[in-house]
């Protein structure tokens, strides 16, 4: 079975809370991975990074948006935080210098075996397994049209 791409935090705070030019290619990949079967992957820690900025910017309705589709969509598969999962986020740490946030997403990624992580931030570090894919338009709508259609 095809496993999905890892998506960052970024990409679920740009497809609910910005404008087209942020949000148009990720609605795009949402409909293509729907039409394949195929869920995005995201760790838990998305949730917490996500909720936090909704309550601020958009309170009750913004923060229930974001639990309709991470958790009750069936259109994200959440993977949870584990002691086992944070013993190898130590180990990819101390061989990357990368922010715990980072390393618990690309080990999340690495561990449910994903090949595409997308993101925003072009500065998280990746290993050779993972391939970035950057949640701009012109490059995620690239990677769309030639892996996924």
């Amino acid at each position: 079975m095809l496993v999905g791409p890892y998506l960052d935090a970024n990409v679920f705070i740009d497809l609910l809370e910005g404008d087209d030019v942020l949000s148009g290619p990720l609605q795009r990949l949402f409909v293509v991975l729907r039409d394949r079967g195929v869920p995005a992957i995201t760790s838990e820690l998305t949730l917490a990074e996500v909720l936090v900025k909704a309550r601020r910017n958009g309170g009750a309705p913004l923060h229930r948006r974001y639990l309709d589709l991470i958790v009750f969509s069936g259109r994200v598969e959440l993977l949870p935080v584990s002691r086992r999962l944070m013993s190898s986020v130590a180990e990819y740490r101390e061989l990357t210098g990368a922010k715990i946030p980072d390393s618990v997403h690309v080990v999340t990624a690495i561990e449910r075996g994903c090949r595409v992580f997308v993101t925003r931030d072009s500065r998280v570090r990746l290993p050779n397994s993972l391939r970035m894919v950057s949640s701009d338009a012109p490059h995620l709508l690239d990677w769309i049209e030639r892996s996924l259609t």
